[in-house]
């Protein structure tokens, strides 16, 4: 609900908003906007709490019972059932090197959180969904 609100207010001219949820996003073989939306909404499941694994994990659905019951209701938990646990590491690691996420070690462990460049686009994703809803 924060992010909403906070997409709600800000200004849509705000220049630095614009730059960072317009800037163009380079199309790489097999990684669609929609799956990096896709990402960053399961972001919202495992954010300032786990890392690269764990975000593997909700998006491919897993089962393990490492994966938090919390995280099952995320709306892109078993979104790339289909893509091995490999190949959705390269598709979060290429978040990374794009800077919609970044990695901060928290008592030692990788924590992901989002990079202002995600930040502004899942606020922008965030308000859409609200609007529809």
């Amino acid at each position: 609900r924060e992010l909403v609100i906070i997409a709600l207010v800000m200004k849509r001219d705000d220049e630095n908003f614009q730059r960072l949820v317009g800037r163009e996003i380079e199309p790489v073989p097999g990684l669609s906007r929609e799956e990096i939306e896709i990402i960053l909404r399961g972001m919202r499941a495992v954010f300032g709490e786990a890392g690269r694994p764990s975000l593997a994990r909700v998006l491919a659905g897993s089962k393990a019972k490492t994966v938090k019951e919390e995280w099952k209701t995320n709306p892109s938990y078993g979104a790339f059932l289909e893509k091995s646990h490999d190949e959705i590491l390269e598709m979060v690691d290429w978040c990374l090197e794009e800077e919609f996420i970044r990695l901060e070690k928290r008592d030692g462990y990788p924590i992901l959180l989002y990079a202002e460049r995600g930040l502004a686009m899942d606020i922008e994703l965030a308000a859409r969904e609200f609007l529809v809803a």
